[in-house]
């Protein structure tokens, strides 16, 4: 099977702690698609539908990952809902590469402001877009 993520998280957390990571997405597709979703202590899997303020304070994720597209939302749907429930840490959706990256990050921006939000580009490479 293939992995979810090939890659790390590095300096998403001001603590010393691990950092605790929330992954919104539809976890039967990818487990069909053939991917192994991590088991991991600070790796935590929901559905869009499931992301409420009861999840947000059991789980208190300093990152939270998405598509930029899933079953039923997008991003901005997502960012509402964060910001709806005061969410403080990061925001980052994930995408293969497009070129529409810094028109959506700044149309998320423009529309909830209240969220620290960007894109990770996943490249063949797997590196990350230059930041703005």
């Amino acid at each position: 099977m293939k992995p979810l993520f090939n890659w790390s998280l590095r300096d998403v957390s001001d603590t010393q702690d691990p950092p605790v990571m929330l992954v919104i997405g539809d976890m039967n597709r990818w487990r069909r698609d053939g991917r192994r979703l991590p088991e991991a202590s600070g790796i935590h899997f929901v559905g869009f539908q499931a992301l409420d303020e009861a999840c947000l304070e059991e789980k208190q994720p300093d990152i939270v990952l998405s598509g930029l597209l899933g079953p039923g939302f997008d991003v901005i749907d997502v960012a509402t809902k964060l910001e709806m429930f005061e969410f403080t840490g990061r925001y980052r959706a994930l995408c293969d590469d497009v070129p529409s990256v810094d028109i959506i990050v700044t149309e998320v921006r423009q529309q909830v402001p209240g969220i620290d939000f960007d894109i990770l580009v996943l490249n063949d490479d797997l590196r990350v877009r230059e930041q703005a």
